[in-house]
């Protein structure tokens, strides 16, 4: 189990993104407000993550969405 803190309203998430994926989860669950849930989403998959992503309604907003590029496709 790791958790992982961002700052609202940061939109460089990388050095996050990196040590969520190098602690090798098989799931990630990610609380945050848009912009940064596509970040998230989207860096972690660029990374290589191919767990399952969970999130909070936030995820699913049409344009949080489109800007996570197909990252989001079936995450609960």
């Amino acid at each position: 189990v790791r958790n992982e803190e961002v700052t609202p309203g940061d939109l460089n998430l990388s050095a996050v993104v990196t040590r969520m994926v190098a602690a090798k989860p098989d799931l990630a669950i990610i609380f945050t407000i848009p912009p940064q849930v596509a970040i998230v989403a989207k860096g972690l998959r660029d990374q290589g993550f191919s767990g399952q992503i969970i999130g909070g309604p936030p995820m699913f907003n049409p344009p949080e969405i489109l800007a996570a590029q197909g990252t989001l496709t079936g995450a609960w």
